[in-house]
This record gives structure tokens, sequence and C-alpha cells, in this order.
């Protein structure tokens, strides 16, 4: 995300990934899957970038999460590592002198880089900046070769909870320069290989490793019920309308947001129907007895999405409950629906048509994918 005060999530890990995309997604087939594997962040360091606010609750600093994808840059390739961010827009990822354990790109090695400028630069919440050079370099996601497209590569050091880079794959509009340029999703279409800006993101459900961002494509066994069809209500962000406890608001879906921000009146109500209380010490609401209830419904539209108790309540090791929607207080009054309520559905971001389709997400193995060829 890059609303333009804070971060775009990031985080401090040392696993690198062990899946490479799936080279049997042929592009002419019209759709791209790329795995996407859920990482835990494993230290408070980088607590502040996953959940793109200074700080966090101590009860969940533990309990998030970010979903990385590994693809190929220049020619020869090279495999690195991002996360996948839906909140942003640039792909931007380390160089070689970066020391990031998350896999570098060198452009030295590559015979299709060329340099465009030295003007990339991003700052976060906390204060940190990450500066590096524009470059155009072929972009290999499973069988489907980008050529000469647009990202930044840093030579920063890897601190500070920055270990990966960002694959944004928002609006053009959000970018980070001053004019746009063409970002990954939008060259997938113009160079051939789907036939819609659009892509389809299961997160899985909370005990899973894994998930898919399905670039043109959406999987018809991954959801249930039917699909609302929503229009995004937004330029630059995936901004939709939606119902909670009552109280009719908008949203932002973003998949670079852990936790979930409603405003402060909301998640009070949210926690009196569980009995959670406010920590002051925490800064979160907690239950000091094992969860109990019905699920909390999302209403989008004419479809209804549940949010199971294992997803609103993250157990502590002295044996109370957090719940993981906060106040917006601290995403400066946005209201941001992060992976704790993400991952309950599929959602399909048709950017072409500016639509959200949004269902109850469907945990299986099974897939059933079919092109997107239009609007929703």
């Amino acid at each position: 995300m890059k609303y333009s005060a804070f971060a775009i999530t990031l985080a401090t890990l040392s696993t690198v990934f062990a899946s490479p995309i799936a080279r049997d997604a042929d592009s002419k087939s019209g759709f791209l899957t790329i795995p996407v594997v859920r990482v835990h962040a494993p230290n408070n360091s980088s607590v502040s970038h996953i959940a793109k606010r200074s700080t966090i609750p101590v009860s969940l600093s533990n309990q998030v999460y970010l979903y990385l994808a590994t693809f190929d840059l220049g020619t020869p390739e090279q495999s690195v590592t991002a996360q996948i961010d839906t909140g942003s827009s640039d792909l931007w990822v380390y160089g070689p002198n970066s020391n990031a354990p998350g896999a570098s790109y060198d452009p030295s090695d590559s015979s299709t880089y060329e340099y465009l400028s030295n003007d990339f630069s991003i700052e976060y919440v906390d204060g940190t900046e990450i500066n590096g050079d524009w470059v155009t370099d072929t972009v290999t996601i499973g069988s489907a070769a980008v050529t000469n497209q647009q990202f930044a590569y840093t030579n920063a050091e890897a601190s500070n909870g920055l270990n990966y880079g960002v694959f944004g794959i928002g609006f053009e509009n959000d970018e980070s320069t001053s004019s746009e340029y063409t970002n990954v999703p939008q060259n997938l279409k113009n160079q051939g290989f789907i036939s819609q800006n659009a892509y389809s993101l299961y997160l899985d459900d909370i005990d899973a490793n894994t998930g898919t961002l399905l670039f043109g494509g959406i999987d018809e066994a991954k959801y249930s019920g039917s699909m609302a069809v929503l229009p995004i209500e937004s330029n630059s962000a995936f901004q939709v309308s939606v119902s909670v406890v009552g109280s009719s608001t908008q949203g932002i879906l973003d998949s670079g947001t852990s936790l979930t921000y409603l405003d402060s009146d909301t998640v009070e109500q949210i926690a009196n129907i569980y009995g959670a209380t406010w920590d002051q010490s925490q800064g979160a609401y907690i239950l000091n007895s094992q969860p109990s209830g019905n699920p909390l419904v999302y209403t989008f539209g004419n479809v209804e999405i549940q949010v199971g108790l294992d997803e609103l309540f993250i157990e502590n090791e002295d044996g109370s409950y957090t719940l993981t929607i906060l106040p917006n207080s601290e995403t400066q009054g946005i209201n941001l629906l992060g992976d704790s309520t993400l991952r309950s559905a599929y959602v399909v971001y048709q950017l072409d048509s500016n639509q959200i389709g949004i269902a109850q997400a469907k945990y299986t193995s099974s897939s059933n994918i079919v092109p997107i060829t239009g609007s929703l």
C-alpha cells in the first residue's frame, strides 16, 4: 500500500522460497498461476512494516504473516522473491550489494537490462527510506516472459525488517513515479499473456502455508455460493462498500496488511459481541477465555462473507486471545480489510472494468480455472 503517508508492507524473514513459479501454467491458456507461500514474521522489528503502522499489539507481534512469490528477472533468469501486495503498484527488488536473504537481482548479469534513472524512492511510516534505480528488463512469470518491464532495484542494506522487495499489483496511478508507466499486470495484458488486466487472489485458510495468485483467471473451485460484483470506489485503491455489525462503510481490500482496521466504534461493537475488553498495555481487545459464538459476517452487495473465530482471535501464550481487528486510528482513519479478513474470501480484482468480485472462500485442493475475458 502506498497511501500517501504510510508503509508498503515488508518484513524480516530469513527463509528463502522453496517453491518456484509453476511452469505448467501455459500463457496460451489465457491465465498464469503464481503459487504464494505464507511465511511468519518472527520478530517485532518487522512488524511495523507488515502492519502498515508504527506499532502493533505485543500479543499479535508473533502472529503476523506475509505472502511471498518467486519469479525471475533478466536474461539469463535470476530467481527473486517479493511480497505480493494489492495495495501498491510498483515492483522493486534488492540488488547484489544489499545482503538480502530473499535473493537479489544483478543487472550486470543480464543481457536484456536497460538503465532508466536513479530516482526510485519510497519512504515508510517508521522513517525507513529505500532508494535505488529504475530499470527495464525481462520479468518471467511462469511461461510468460514480459519484456522491457520497468521496475526498481536497490543496493540498500536489508535491515529494519526489510528483507524482501515488493511485487505491487495495484492501479498504475498509485505508482511511486511522478508519471505513470506500464506495470507488470498491465504488461501481461499488453503483451498478450492475458486478455484482461485482472487477477484472483486465494490465500487459503489460516492453517495453510500456500495460496494462489491467478493472473487473468478465476478458479471456480475455490469459492462457494454466488460472487458479489462491486464497483471499485477509488481510482488508486481497491476500495469497496461493505457492511458489518449493522454499520455501512467502505474498506480497502489489501493483501499487504496482515490485520484488519475499522473505525473504533465498529471495532468496539465487534469486541462486545464476543466479550473482549480493551487492554491499554496491549493496544488491542483481549478475551480471557476461549472465544465462542457465531462467525463475524461482512456483507458485500448481496453476498455474506463469514469470518470464523480462528481468524478473529489469535491465542496468546498466557491462554488469552487477541482480536485481530484494530481501530483505524492507527491507519489515518482508513479502513483496511487485511489478510485476517481476506483469507475467508475469494477475491477477483478486475482493473480494466474497475470491479471487485468477492465470494466465500472454499478451502480445497481442487481447481477449475476459467479465463477472465471481460467484465465480471
